[in-house]
């Protein structure tokens, strides 16, 4: 088990997965070429954002990033539209 809660919690699916694969070998690479494009001053403040500091917020983050790619329409169709709260969205708001 890793020393990294993050990387402890990929663990499981890593090894039982075919078809994605995870090299610590290459954060540091990663993090030096696209570490300066995190914004720190980057919000979640957000009305459709559920946010509240804790591990639910990353499971709500994951689950999110699982469900994007329903944001994009087919080919000629148009980007579908909710109202939440009396305000119009679509996509990725």
């Amino acid at each position: 088990m890793s020393d990294f809660q993050v990387l402890a919690s990929v663990e499981r699916v890593v090894a039982q997965s075919r078809s994605v694969t995870f090299h610590p070998d290459r954060i540091g690479p990663a993090i030096l070429k696209w570490g300066h494009t995190v914004n720190p001053s980057s919000s979640w403040e957000h009305p459709c954002h559920f946010f509240d500091g804790t591990a639910e917020s990353v499971r709500w983050i994951f689950a999110l990033d699982i469900l994007n790619h329903c944001f994009w329409p087919d080919p000629g169709e148009p980007v579908w539209t909710v109202i939440y709260n009396g305000e119009p969205y679509s996509g990725y708001w």
